[in-house]
C-alpha cells in the first residue's frame, strides 16, 4: 500500500513540477501516463516504430 501511495505522490509532485506546468495539458498527462505505465507506453513505441 505504502508503494501505491509513494508513487502517487511522486506523479503528483512531478505534474506540478515548475518545468513541467508550462508544458500543455496534452503533454503533462501524456508524460504522466508514460512514467505511470512505463511496459504499454515501451509496446506502444516500439510497435509504432516496426509498423514504420
Amino acid at each position: 500500500m505504502l508503494i501505491v501511495a509513494g508513487s502517487a505522490a511522486a506523479l503528483t509532485a512531478l505534474a506540478f513540477a515548475p518545468g513541467i506546468r508550462k508544458l500543455t495539458t496534452e503533454s503533462r498527462l501524456l508524460l504522466a501516463g508514460a512514467l505511470a505505465f512505463p511496459v504499454p507506453a515501451i509496446l506502444a513505441i516500439t510497435t509504432w516504430i516496426q509498423t514504420g
